[in-house]
């Protein structure tokens, strides 16, 4: 069994760490086990590098950080892949550029974390990463004024409202979502986290259709206000992908996105997602 001989580095930006020195394909003491969902929850976000999973290994990994799983694509193996190529396995098309969101916020249940496992990626420059945003520290940082207004407010998250286009090599394409998804929730517009109690923002661009509480064109306006503070650098990790990376989040205190990149490269990572809350509290 491995032991808490690994260490926690904080990255140099707004939210995670690396753990250096750990092989997720490892048995962990219970001590060590509990050292990795800490340090889980007290990040946000973990980055594991170079790692060789197989697909049971990696549940087996995933399950460390809470109940993996099964439901809708998931429902058979509990993993699926992001990938922009067709694989006999199956595969969720992921190309172009991805907004800020946070999985499942337009589901009855809210997942709690979700896992990356990079197989192949593009070289790195080119595009194809991913953005992290500190959702709490979005709330934290907005004027005093602006927080006062949102406490009390609930948010609707659609499913329909998530498609985009994307311009491809191929021409335009549908990333997401569609007339028939028509899957939506509400949800207070900050929230209390279920797990570390802190406040989170729980707005995102690619799932947040309107506040309710207020006329469309306050909502509009005021949604567009704080989503400008969504991708400001001092809130943003940016994640450059190298072959073997895991990375474990946060699904609720973070949103995430996907830059641009070149089709011609092949991009494959294996998605596993742990853990989930049907309600939650407003802050």
């Amino acid at each position: 069994m491995i032991g808490s001989d690994f260490q926690i580095r904080p990255l140099d930006a707004p939210l995670g760490a690396e753990v250096i020195g750990f092989d997720a394909r490892s048995v962990l003491t219970e001590s060590a086990r509990a050292e990795l969902v800490a340090a889980w929850h007290r990040h946000s976000l973990l980055l594991f590098r170079g790692q060789e999973l197989t697909p049971e290994e990696q549940y087996r990994f995933a399950s460390i950080f809470g109940e993996v799983q099964h439901k809708d694509r998931y429902a058979q193996i509990g993993w699926l892949f992001i990938s922009n190529v067709s694989l006999p396995e199956g595969a969720y098309t992921g190309f172009g550029e991805l907004l800020l969101h946070s999985d499942s916020a337009m589901d009855a249940e809210m997942e709690s974390g979700t896992m990356l496992y990079a197989i192949e990626v593009p070289p790195q420059g080119v595009g194809g990463d991913t953005l992290f945003s500190n959702s709490r520290l979005v709330y934290n940082t907005l004027p005093e004024g602006l927080r006062s207004k949102l406490h009390g407010l609930t948010i609707r998250h659609s499913r329909k409202h998530s498609e985009i286009e994307v311009t491809t090599e191929q021409g335009i394409q549908k990333a997401s979502g569609g007339a028939n998804d028509l899957r939506q929730a509400d949800r207070p517009l900050v929230l209390r986290h279920p797990i570390t109690g802190d406040a989170v923002l729980l707005v995102c661009r690619r799932y947040s259709t309107r506040i309710l509480e207020v006329s469309p064109e306050e909502s509009t306006a005021l949604v567009q206000e704080l989503l400008s503070y969504q991708d400001r650098d001092d809130v943003v990790y940016r994640h450059s992908w190298l072959p073997g990376d895991v990375i474990i989040w946060d699904n609720i205190g973070l949103q995430h996105a996907r830059t641009d990149f070149d089709s011609k490269y092949r991009r494959i990572l294996r998605r596993i997602t742990v853990g989930s809350f049907a309600a939650m509290d407003p802050a």
